[in-house]
């Protein structure tokens, strides 16, 4: 809790705090009250806390746009799964508010869109646009096609269904034969 008059950035303060808890306890965003808003109660009021912006939080205080088509693809694949314009190629996905299943969507999003199979742990390893569209990169170019998407075909149904009895074939039940 800060002084009255005492301001303090909110990367500066999660940069402070990284060197002390895990980083899955640092805090993507800050946000700088007066006081806490209580209940009638004297608990604090969660309702009337305001929400965070994670995009203005952990932004890049300078935008790089992207440079090639491979990272503008990304950054049009974040911006959609996170609801943040622009992206920057050097923001990092989890601070500004993403998280695995976002991280998943991504994915999808860039195996349409590319044709690659990214691994989530790709998200984990490389957090940024530059970052990723290196990996994508490094997977298109690699000569293993373990990556590549097979192309999908059409299965025959007949031979998964279950045939049933006719139900003139067995005998009912209180009948008189």
């Amino acid at each position: 809790i800060l002084k009255k008059r005492q301001a303090l950035a909110g990367a500066a303060l999660q940069a402070y705090v990284v060197n002390y808890v895990p980083g899955y306890m640092v805090p993507s965003a800050i946000v700088q009250l007066d006081a806490f808003p209580l209940t009638p109660n004297g608990k604090v009021d969660r309702r009337a806390l305001p929400v965070p912006d994670y995009a203005a939080a952990g932004r890049s205080e300078n935008i790089v746009a992207p440079r090639t088509p491979l990272e503008a693809t990304v950054a049009q694949a974040w911006s959609q799964a996170l609801g943040v314009v622009p992206i920057s190629i050097d923001d990092d996905f989890f601070v500004l508010g993403g998280h695995s299943l976002l991280a998943m969507q991504v994915i999808a999003y860039l195996r349409t869109a590319l044709q690659v199979e990214l691994p989530l742990r790709s998200f984990f390893e490389a957090p940024t646009v530059a970052q990723l569209s290196q990996r994508v990169e490094q997977l298109q170019r690699s000569e293993t096609s373990s990556f590549l998407l097979p192309a999908i075909e059409a299965a025959a149904r007949e031979q998964y269904l279950m045939r049933a009895t006719s139900s003139s074939e067995a005998p009912q039940a209180g009948s008189a034969d």
